[in-house]
């Protein structure tokens, strides 16, 4: 009888543990089912949009799991806060992914790890933490490397190089840039290497010194890029490329050639942020060519699409402040149970100094779109009038007067002379007269000769001569001209400065 209850209870026993390790291997089956699914997901680029499968995941392994699964986990769960939208979560968790990894042991999932460095650096980029970024990036390069993933280390390299040129590192972006594109023709990666290349073009197109070497990039990009189409045109995605060739024809003054790839640019349905380039472009060769009215259109378009880039940005910014934000706001609702009322002091003053950010961006994106605008008004009135005075001084009444002063003796210009000289004036800028009769009292017939002369760009010395009185005498009438313009003293000078900008 006791041998047969001693059986019984062994036969109970052991049918007990096959349960409880059938019951385990199950959870563990179901939880690598679980991880893999997910993994599958972040790598198709299927976006996550929940976080309740994978806090379970992260809470099994950090019990029962290797150091390479726990650091899996937590990457994934990062990616899915990515996902959703929670920046400053993300990266906690790719923190602590990190933290989970053993890199001092021969089996350490080393890819795994140089990809959590990858996708953090580019939350940094997000949020313009360009300095944690390129750490990120070196952090993601030295572990692909170890993972044998020459072809991703490389990538990231390019990346960091970016990420120097927008912090102004010429010197080290370049650096990068070029061992990295040597890298990808060593590997026979020639595609990605005139990928990258694009970005040489952009740090060479504005020094005049390094046209040799834009050019040997750009010809061979041209001849050896697979973007082109039969036609030998780019896609749209990929026409900055014109932009940077427009730019090496107008370096070298080739501006017929400059002005063709500025325009090819251009393409149906594209963004005006997009246009930014070309017209910046335009407006460059038709300011070399003095070309007032087509200054003055592409002047306007370009800050147009200048101000749209500007407004882009700040959405951008203000919502990846939001998202920063929301983060908190919902890290303080999950203590409202623990705390309401010190739940809602914060969520309280988190709202407000949200607000008060939003203001402040908001206020500093209008004033700084308004005195863009302003700039670009003023640049456009000045090279309207610039065009203005160099037809007035090339004037053949001009040139005459130029020569009166280089006779021996100097001759005086007669009345007729006088007469075609306000004639021209009134034909160039017909209120010229009317803007100079503001004040209280209208211009006398010297004041109104002396406005002239200066707008044929007469010196104050030679005014004194053709009028026949002394230099200071003409000094003191443009001064007397100004305080009736402007009913304010001002120097001499500033008189001639605003006759100047007349148009």
């Amino acid at each position: 009888m006791r041998r047969e209850l001693t059986l019984l209870l062994t036969v109970a026993l052991t049918v007990f543990a096959a349960l409880v390790i059938g019951c385990g291997t199950g959870k563990r089956s179901n939880m690598e089912r679980l991880l893999a699914e997910a993994d599958s997901m972040n790598r198709n680029y299927i976006p996550f949009t929940t976080d309740s499968v994978m806090l379970d995941v992260v809470d099994y392994y950090d019990r029962h799991g290797t150091p390479n699964e726990r650091m899996r986990a937590h990457y994934l769960l990062g990616c899915v806060y990515r996902d959703l939208g929670e920046a400053p979560h993300a990266v906690d968790c790719y923190l602590d992914a990190i933290a989970k990894a053993d890199t001092t042991s021969a089996d350490c999932d080393f890819h795994t790890l140089s990809c959590v460095y990858s996708q953090m650096a580019w939350l940094y980029h997000q949020q313009l933490l360009l300095s944690n970024e390129i750490e990120a990036r070196k952090q993601s390069k030295h572990y692909a490397y170890y993972a044998n993933d020459t072809l991703n280390a490389i990538y990231e390299q390019g990346m960091a190089a970016g990420v120097y040129l927008m912090i102004n590192k010429r010197d080290s972006a370049e650096l990068l840039l070029c061992e990295a594109i040597s890298l990808y023709h060593k590997y026979d990666r020639v595609q990605d290497g005139l990928k990258l290349s694009m970005v040489l073009m952009h740090l060479f197109v504005d020094q005049p010194n390094r046209m040799p070497e834009l050019k040997q990039l750009i010809e061979q990009y041209d001849a050896e890029s697979d973007v082109f189409d039969e036609h030998h045109e780019l896609p749209p995605s990929k026409r900055q490329f014109y932009y940077y060739k427009g730019r090496f024809f107008e370096n070298t003054n080739q501006l017929d050639s400059a002005e063709q790839y500025y325009k090819k640019i251009y393409h149906s349905n594209m963004r005006y942020v997009d246009k930014n380039p070309m017209y910046k472009g335009l407006l460059s060769v038709y300011g070399k060519r003095h070309l007032a009215d087509s200054i003055a259109k592409y002047a306007m378009l370009y800050c147009m699409a200048t101000d749209s880039s500007v407004i882009i940005k700040d959405q951008q910014q203000t919502a990846q402040l939001a998202a920063s934000y929301d983060y908190h706001f919902y890290k303080e609702q999950s203590l409202e149970n623990e705390n309401k009322a010190e739940r809602f002091k914060t969520t309280l003053i988190i709202v407000a100094a949200l607000f008060v950010i939003l203001v402040l961006l908001f206020t500093i994106a209008y004033i700084r779109n308004r005195d863009e605008k302003r700039r670009l008004e003023e640049r456009i009135r000045l090279l309207r009038g610039y065009s203005v005075n160099e037809r007035l001084y090339n004037s053949p009444i001009a040139c005459r007067f130029r020569q009166m002063l280089k006779e021996n003796p100097y001759r005086q210009p007669n009345l007729d002379e006088w007469k075609e000289l306000a004639l021209l004036i009134d034909r160039e800028i017909p209120d010229f007269r009317k803007k100079l009769n503001v004040g209280i009292h209208p211009l006398g017939e010297i004041e109104y000769d002396v406005c002239m002369l200066i707008k044929i760009q007469i010196s104050s010395s030679d005014i004194a001569r053709l009028k026949q009185c002394t230099p200071s005498y003409v000094t003191q009438i443009r001064k007397k001209v100004y305080q009736m313009l402007f009913s304010k003293k001002g120097r001499a000078d500033e008189l001639d400065e605003y006759i100047m900008s007349l148009s």
